[in-house]
């Protein structure tokens, strides 16, 4: 378990977790998939994008 990947997670669930489009990720602190696809569809979120598989692919910007 690496304590830093551990604070990545918890950021992760405390600050997307429960907006729509975002799975939590698992706090294991393990370095994995699971964290990195977090990490994207959180930036995803940031950038508006709010179609998207998470990884890569067509994705749809919110319209202003």
């Amino acid at each position: 378990m690496d304590e830093r990947v551990l604070e990545v997670q918890r950021w992760l669930n405390k600050t997307y977790g429960g907006r729509a489009g975002f799975n939590e990720v698992t706090e294991d602190g393990i370095t994995g998939w699971e964290t990195v696809y977090r990490l994207i569809r959180a930036l995803q979120l940031e950038m508006t994008i709010v179609s998207s598989n998470g990884n890569k692919g067509n994705c749809s910007p919110i319209s202003t």
